[in-house]
């Protein structure tokens, strides 16, 4: 016998519903921070209205630490960037050398091969 799925999906994505994370956060189980850190549904942060004032607050730290989580950037090794210097046909470098059909040229030999 095939068993269907009856959990809405914004259950499915976090097993713990966010009213018992603010339940959580109020009895001084878990932090802000540590629900943040656990998961929590977007819709939920976004639309959850609790009953009580503390549950309020509970909601605003959650939304704040959420916040903070998604604004910190992920600190990556900066790559340098260095210049390519091609030789052109008659042997002068240049970073700017540019194709031409007898060959690579600098902007010097290509405006007096243009002449």
């Amino acid at each position: 016998m095939q068993t269907i799925n009856t959990t809405p999906r914004a259950e499915t994505m976090n097993p713990r519903a966010i009213d018992d994370q603010i339940a959580d956060i109020l009895a001084g189980r878990l932090t802000a921070d540590d629900v943040a850190s656990e998961g929590v549904h977007p819709y939920a942060v976004k639309c959850f209205e609790p009953d009580t004032a503390e549950g309020w607050t509970a909601l605003r730290a959650i939304r704040a630490a959420v916040a903070a989580r998604v604004a910190d950037p992920v600190v990556t090794a900066a790559v340098p960037v260095t210049a390519t210097v091609r030789v052109c046909a008659c042997g002068h470098t240049s970073a700017h050398a540019m194709n031409t059909s007898s060959g690579l040229a600098c902007p010097e030999c290509y405006d007096r091969m243009s002449e």
